[in-house]
């Protein structure tokens, strides 16, 4: 058993135990799947099985495996069959990510060797997330003595799928209600509705929020993802959005309705919209939400959603 770079050999590997475990690791998979197989994207949609090493192998296999090393990524391969059962991301922008396959422990692997592979990178990070088993073990690890001083907020949440076999649609049971997709010209209507989302759902800390990011995040997101919007009257009153694209799963955030519209049925229908427009595409749905957020919970066990182990961020407040 050894800890080592991920290599261009173990691309299939790699990639099925994200395939398996893809609910819990959604930033990782889609990183993973946006730098290394952006042109390989209408087979991973189609979730087809073909041999992606030797499809890769046809290009540039020097430049690839330079990429590869550069991405930051380390597997660890279990005795048995040499296959991954554990593979750590340090992203760019200070996101450490774990997947690991279930039932491992860490008296099975030792993490801090693993870390270590990082050296001094793991100074920048600011966030670990993932399924809650490994998030802590990786504190444990190697964080606990090193930023404690630096202060820590974590949040908990359930990780929750849906295929279109488990779906039960809702629709706006009130007729002045419209539920719509958007587009870039509702950039500045949805502007207050995320700064309230992020400061609700996402920020660690409120003073955290930046006017500037948040819109540039928003626009990027009305640009790249799937984004529906509730109106009544003209007034958009309840967003909701996917976040992120991996191999099997489209998954949700920012679902925000206006405090003086909530308790109506108003999130299921829109949530509901946006599953619909998700399962045209051959995805299936994905969404993590607050282990004591009872009213969200309530939502998606409604629409059908499937709750999964619980899933941990963890953020590091620099002062």
């Amino acid at each position: 058993m050894a800890w080592a770079y991920f290599k261009l050999s173990q691309l299939e590997d790699l990639k099925k135990i994200i395939q398996l475990r893809e609910h819990c690791c959604m930033n990782f998979s889609a990183i993973f799947r946006k730098k290394y197989f952006n042109n390989l994207k209408n087979s991973f949609a189609n979730n087809t099985e073909s041999n992606i090493v030797s499809k890769i192998c046809n290009k540039d296999n020097a430049n690839i495996e330079k990429s590869l090393k550069a991405s930051d990524i380390i597997v660890h391969n279990n005795w048995v069959d040499n296959s991954i059962d554990f593979s750590l991301m340090l992203s760019e922008n200070g996101q450490l990510l774990p997947i690991c396959k279930e039932n491992i422990t860490s008296k099975i692997i030792n993490l801090n060797k693993g870390l270590e592979i990082f050296g001094n990178a793991l100074s920048k990070v600011n966030t670990i997330m993932g399924d809650k088993k490994s998030v802590n073990n990786i504190l444990k690890a190697y964080f606990s003595n090193k930023k404690v001083s630096e202060g820590v907020n974590s949040f908990n949440y359930y990780t929750m799928t849906l295929d279109e076999n488990n779906f039960i649609p809702c629709k706006a049971e009130q007729q002045e209600i419209k539920i719509r997709l958007a587009t870039q010209k509702d950039l500045e209507n949805l502007v207050p509705l995320q700064k309230n989302y992020e400061i609700e759902e996402v920020l660690p800390n409120s003073e955290m929020f930046s006017e500037t990011m948040s819109k540039k995040h928003l626009s990027m997101i009305l640009k790249n993802q799937i984004t529906v919007v509730a109106e009544k009257s003209g007034k958009i009153i309840a967003k909701a959005n996917t976040n992120e694209k991996g191999f099997i799963y489209y998954q949700i955030g920012g679902v925000y309705t206006l405090p003086e519209y909530r308790n109506i049925g108003i999130s299921t229908a829109l949530v509901s919209y946006l599953i619909e427009n998700i399962f045209s595409m051959g995805m299936k749905a994905s969404l993590f939400v607050k282990t004591n957020n009872h009213a969200a919970l309530k939502v998606y066990i409604n629409l059908g959603f499937i709750k999964h182990e619980e899933f941990q961020i963890t953020y590091f407040l620099y002062q």
